[in-house]
């Protein structure tokens, strides 16, 4: 399937709110001939590939924190169900990608892979149709100081940071022998002084 048409299709599944993506997903994969869907598969899985980009991890640690394999696989298809303009904005300067994504719809985010793969289970002919063959394991490289990481992506650690800040909430903790308490927040680290010798 040639990449404009892919993303003409991809463009129908922003007609209704971020709930009725998987729901309009699946109706459109269900209404499509064996080598439109293979074709449409075979797309999706070479956008997402390339998507497989340091910048774009680096974006997502600043602005979500860790990012395992499977939550950043989540991510790359939601940011293909986004349309064109928006993935490539994102592909194109990741700092932006927090004005797409918020870190509390991060969790929220649908994995939508599933509906592709279970359009393709029920139609076996389909997968024999698919001619796309992923690239060799992609060598993305390390993350680099996580400072630097903030510097380079200063809108994903402004959203991260308003985040921690407004969703933990502030506890009594009792931090000496007395009982008094001190008020920590969630996510602050506290560490007793060293004890004098002597």
């Amino acid at each position: 399937m040639e990449e404009d048409r892919f993303w003409d299709l991809v463009a129908q599944l922003r007609g209704g709110g971020e709930d009725d993506v998987p729901r309009i997903l699946a109706r459109l994969l269900a209404r499509m001939t064996d080598r439109d869907l293979a074709g449409f598969a075979d797309r999706w899985h070479a956008v997402k590939d390339r998507d497989d980009q340091l910048p774009l991890v680096e974006a997502v640690t600043v602005a979500f924190g860790h990012c395992g394999d499977d939550t950043f696989s989540d991510l790359r298809d939601w940011l293909i169900c986004q349309g064109r303009e928006v993935h490539d904005r994102v592909l194109a300067e990741p700092d932006s990608l927090v004005e797409v994504l918020s870190p509390a719809a991060m969790d929220d985010a649908e994995p939508l892979a599933s509906v592709l793969w279970g359009a393709l289970e029920h139609r076996p002919e389909t997968k024999d149709l698919m001619a796309y063959q992923p690239p060799e394991p992609v060598r993305r490289g390390t993350l680099g100081d996580p400072a630097d990481l903030r510097a380079r992506y200063p809108r994903c650690a402004a959203v991260r940071d308003a985040y921690l800040a407004s969703s933990l909430p502030t506890v009594a903790v009792p931090l000496d022998p007395d009982r008094r308490t001190r008020t920590l927040a969630l996510g602050a680290t506290w560490a007793p002084r060293p004890r004098r010798s002597g």
